[in-house]
């Protein structure tokens, strides 16, 4: 799937409901992981880590909280937290 179709973005919230926020999670992850593998992060277990902070970071449910899991990512690889 991609996000450039405009079918695709008016049909994904009809078939999934307010879940279809889940999809836009999992693309931003993609895209995530992308940059940093430009930064050095390729080993499973760094990956691991790196992905639970992203996922602490988006499921946050207050600001405060959002705030500083950003940091815990910026103190563990500044690069990812642009």
């Amino acid at each position: 799937m991609s996000d450039h179709g405009q079918a695709l973005l008016k049909a994904v919230p009809l078939v999934f409901g307010k879940e279809n926020h889940a999809y836009c999670l999992r693309h931003l992850a993609e895209n995530f992981f992308q940059v940093a593998g430009k930064h050095d992060i390729w080993k499973e277990v760094t990956k691991q880590l790196v992905k639970q902070i992203l996922y602490r970071v988006a499921y946050a449910p207050t600001l405060g909280e959002y705030n500083a899991t950003v940091q815990e990512l910026r103190a563990y690889k500044p690069e990812l937290a642009q």
